[in-house]
């Protein structure tokens, strides 16, 4: 019974750090766009993304996904996971972090 206790415990402690970061990362984005807004909740679900993948999924332009991004990594939210000029992905690096077993 202990065990099933602090595995929920821990549960809502993260649950809590996700809330708690998404509130602070939409501070950071407080004069978005429709299109910036679209992307933010987007990586709340899927926190790796590609631009041109991101753009299907949302029926957006490449380009108007690629300004979104852009604002995100400026904002430090982002973060370019590959070195590629083409086809880079790109995470919510704080939100994977907290999903990540033992932190």
């Amino acid at each position: 019974m202990r065990g099933i206790i602090e595995t929920c415990d821990e549960e809502i402690k993260t649950i809590e750090n996700i809330n708690s970061l998404i509130k602070s990362d939409a501070k950071k984005l407080s004069k978005k766009t429709e299109t910036v807004s679209m992307v933010f909740d987007y990586i709340k679900e899927h926190p790796i993304i590609s631009i041109g993948g991101t753009a299907n999924v949302l029926g957006l332009s490449y380009n108007a996904v690629s300004n979104a991004v852009k604002k995100m990594v400026e904002a430090g939210i982002l973060t370019e996971i590959t070195t590629k000029a083409r086809n880079r992905v790109f995470e919510y690096s704080k939100y994977i972090q907290i999903l990540k077993p033992g932190t």
